[in-house]
């Protein structure tokens, strides 16, 4: 009688999956990185919060810093932080009007490599008090 033999497909399904989820965990970890920001550079700005998305994986908000000088545009900083559980844990009181449209705000963040108007939240100030920190990257 022969000896029975494994099918190829089954000797190599293991190891297959294996690396399918070492390559999986790697893409996530590059998705989460922060290597867009410039962690050695901070940048505040004062303007009013435009608008606020509170969601997983990260929390955006958009602020509006006023143009300086004749004939100059306003300026839309997009600041991202963790995601809504973080924001849930960091703030005092219900999140209902907390991050409403039209509050003014002092932003300190690190800015984005690339130089466009977006960076990673330091710390946001409110104007009665509030204080959001960012997550620390170091």
């Amino acid at each position: 009688m022969k000896p029975a033999i494994r099918p190829l497909r089954g000797r190599l399904l293991m190891p297959a999956l294996c690396v399918g989820l070492v390559l999986a965990a790697t893409l996530v970890t590059a998705h989460h990185s922060l290597a867009s920001y410039d962690d050695d550079q901070i940048v505040e700005i004062d303007g009013t919060l435009k608008d606020t998305k509170i969601a997983n994986p990260h929390t955006l908000f958009w602020v509006t810093v006023p143009a300086r000088g004749a004939g100059a545009a306003s300026t839309v900083w997009t600041v991202e932080t963790a995601g809504s559980a973080f924001i849930l844990r960091s703030i005092e009181g219900p999140l209902r009007d907390q991050f409403a449209s039209g509050q003014k705000v002092r932003v300190t963040l690190h800015p984005a490599r690339d130089g466009g108007h977006t960076g990673l939240l330091v710390q946001m100030q409110f104007a009665d008090g509030r204080v959001l920190n960012g997550v620390p990257v170091k």
